[in-house]
């Protein structure tokens, strides 16, 4: 079975401004509704995923990332491409911090790595020059924007490139 809106909006409450699922209450008589409101309804539903930082909700045996639940709750169709979160916070599924992404602009978006040597998004030194290099990688081609002695300026150069080429999805991977 495919998972609907309608069926999505009858089992969880979302919360647009927070993006928080919380499970409904089950009508009816019976101990398995019973047990299920004193266990579940009015309580946050999913969890956040320790591995990669997004929200997973489990319906019906089945694991939903959140963004994916939200968008579907929200619009009523299943996300036609990736989700992006604008602040780069997987674990923010709060509508206005979703939007349709590809797999190119999702990845421009990203934060700095975790083994960035410079700690700047698009700069890395060049011990043979004694200069900040700012590179950038535009259609699977890495081109160099200019030397720098300032960090700073570079890390500037990456930044404005990527503003032109990439649009709303630059970032400099730490500020959101």
């Amino acid at each position: 079975m495919t998972l609907t809106a309608a069926y999505l909006r009858e089992r969880l409450i979302y919360d647009p401004e927070t993006g928080v699922f919380t499970w409904r209450r089950k009508d009816g008589p019976g101990k398995d509704n019973a047990r299920w409101n004193s266990r579940y309804a009015g309580r946050q539903a999913g969890s956040i995923d320790s591995l990669d930082g997004y929200v997973r909700i489990r319906i019906d045996g089945r694991l939903y990332k959140a963004q994916r639940l939200a968008w579907l709750y929200h619009y009523g169709d299943w996300p036609p491409a990736v989700l992006d979160h604008r602040d780069r916070n997987r674990s923010n599924n709060a509508i206005a911090n979703l939007r349709l992404a590809s797999l190119a602009d999702n990845a421009r978006n990203a934060s700095l790595r975790k083994d960035s040597s410079s700690g700047r998004k698009g700069v890395t030194w060049l011990k043979s020059r004694n200069r900040w290099a700012a590179v950038i990688r535009i259609g699977g081609r890495q081109r160099c924007l200019g030397l720098y002695k300032d960090i700073d300026a570079a890390a500037a150069a990456y930044l404005s490139a990527a503003k032109k080429h990439f649009g709303e999805f630059a970032t400099d991977g730490v500020s959101s």
